[in-house]
């Protein structure tokens, strides 16, 4: 079907349906009725076509490509103060302006906990609609570039 149609489809690694996300080989998989993932009319015209060719299969499955951590940081360390340099006659302004910087930080540590989930969503690159066929065999019928 795949050469009738001119689609370039791979089978990739694993067999069987699965029933909740999973993570695998650099992949967050999970069966395509839980995503929230928007499928392309092409993948969509892909699926209706296997369908309708009477192909057994177990169900479907999106798979997101999971980028790779990004390393640490270098930080070059600060230079040591003596106690003699500390200016004690403004400690009172130090304090204040410590303390804002505190709320300052932990306004953007909550801001963080709700927006980074939202863009680790646009971080993920690559998804790809796979098929497992009757026998378990997972392939990839379309991929697609989130932009």
């Amino acid at each position: 079907m795949s050469r009738e149609n001119h689609w370039h489809v791979k089978v990739v690694d694993g067999t069987g349906m699965i029933d909740s996300p999973e993570y695998w080989d650099g992949w967050v998989c999970e069966p395509a009725d839980l995503s929230d993932c928007t499928i392309p009319g092409d993948a969509l015209r892909r699926v209706d076509q296997i369908i309708n060719k009477g192909i057994p299969f177990q169900g479907f499955i999106l798979a997101h490509e999971a980028p790779p951590m990004l390393p640490a940081p270098q930080i070059k360390p600060k230079p040591l103060i003596h106690w003699e340099e500390i200016p004690w006659d403004d400690i009172a302004t130090g304090m204040a302006t410590a303390l804002g910087y505190g709320v300052m930080a932990v306004g953007a540590l909550a801001a963080s906990a709700l927006v980074l989930p939202l863009v680790a969503v646009g971080v993920i690159l690559d998804p790809a609609l796979l098929i497992v066929l009757d026998d378990g065999t997972r392939v990839e019928v379309a991929s697609w570039w989130l932009g």
